[in-house]
């Protein structure tokens, strides 16, 4: 499986990926990832994304007595559900984006 991350530019209504200016690609194999910089200004940053573990706030309430909570999930690095939640999520936060290939599925080249 690989992730291939492109920085962002402005669409008519959204922000889209800008193909022209591939960032880095990230490989995944059994359970353990390798890095392919195009833009070495983004490495420290998505090194440290990657290899820690993935966490996201996915609600949150207030209890029968009154206390409060967050409800937060955390996914290990390199598992399909932290990479499906930095390409969906935490990439934007930094104006780049991602497409997750799958390249058991039969998938060639960067998409």
């Amino acid at each position: 499986m690989r992730v291939n991350i492109y920085k962002l530019r402005r669409g008519a209504k959204d922000w889209v990926i800008d193909k022209k200016h591939p960032v880095a690609v990230v490989t995944v194999e059994d359970g353990q990832g390798s890095f392919h910089f195009y833009d070495k200004s983004w490495e420290e940053y998505l090194l440290k994304l990657f290899t820690e573990p993935a966490s996201a706030f996915r609600g949150g309430g207030t209890t029968l007595d009154g206390a409060r909570f967050d409800g937060f999930v955390t996914y290990p690095a390199w598992t399909r559900e932290a990479l499906e939640l930095i390409v969906s999520d935490k990439l934007r936060g930094s104006t780049l984006g991602g497409r997750i290939i799958d390249d058991e599925a039969g998938a060639v080249g960067p998409s």
